[in-house]
């Protein structure tokens, strides 16, 4: 009975928006984790059975093949996702990559690389273009619309990516991203220095992937690679997800619906038994 009530309170509380100052996983024990940001909760949630929880610089596996499992509930604030705590990642894997022509080397048309389709009207301030026979791209934008697109191969919605950008220069203070829609490369995607980059990011219901300048801001970047490949399994620092606390079935419980997987800020709650 004790036990039961704490997690109601713990649960309330979470709702309500209080911050907890300790953020620490004690083995065998109910845990409340806060501020976990969408840059190192990594949720793949995807249906097919390979769903696991990474949480970068934070060892899950102390509460890895609890018998019976430990149960991780997830909030956005509003909805949730729940599983059980099955056996450790076996190491981070990603598959084949999504992209084509993703790194410009093929055959391009009018200025735009083959296979992507252009997001936003060509001017003298907006353009993208080759330096043929680099194959690089250059997407100069004044903050007007900008940039290019595609449609992913084999994408699923809620699954997990690892999305890299390579930006041979880009001049100070400007702003580059490539992420998948409804504004999620904006945030995770986001660049401002030469270099390659790399982000994870859960697929959205908008699942085309996003080469652009960030909104409001100019941009003017040569880029020679992009990439983006399903996360396939998590580090051993993560965990597998199953469906219960006994069964041998994959996945996450309960799903709810519209549950935002790259939420700034999630709420994380783990409960041993």
């Amino acid at each position: 009975m004790k036990r039961l009530l704490l997690i109601i309170v713990v649960c309330m509380t979470l709702m309500a928006g209080v911050a907890y100052a300790d953020s620490s996983i004690m083995f065998g024990s109910s845990a409340n984790i806060t501020s976990l940001t969408n840059k190192t909760c990594r949720i793949d949630a995807a249906g097919d059975g390979s769903e696991f929880l990474w949480i970068d610089g934070l060892d899950l596996s102390g509460y890895a093949s609890l018998t019976p499992r430990a149960r991780i509930s997830i909030s956005d604030g509003t909805k949730w996702i729940v599983g059980y705590a099955g056996d450790v990642g076996g190491g981070e894997t990603v598959g084949s990559e999504k992209l084509l022509n993703n790194s410009f080397t093929d055959t391009w048309t009018d200025d735009i690389p083959n296979d992507w389709l252009l997001g936003g009207p060509k001017n003298d301030s907006n353009y993208i273009v080759s330096d043929d026979p680099g194959d690089r791209l250059q997407l100069v934008s004044d903050g007007s619309s900008m940039g290019i697109y595609q449609f992913p191969s084999g994408t699923v919605q809620s699954e997990l990516c690892r999305v890299e950008l390579t930006v041979d220069s880009i001049t100070a203070g400007y702003w580059v991203y490539l992420g998948f829609g409804n504004g999620i490369g904006s945030v995770y995607g986001r660049v401002t220095t030469a270099g390659t980059h790399t982000s994870y990011q859960c697929v959205d219901t908008d699942r085309n992937i996003y080469l652009n300048r960030l909104s409001g801001y100019s941009c003017d970047a040569w880029i020679s690679n992009t990439s983006v490949k399903r996360v396939t399994d998590c580090p051993a620092t993560g965990l597998h997800i199953y469906t219960s606390a006994t069964g041998a079935t994959r996945g996450w419980l309960r799903k709810d619906s519209g549950f935002d997987y790259n939420k700034t800020t999630l709420r994380l709650i783990i409960e041993s038994q």
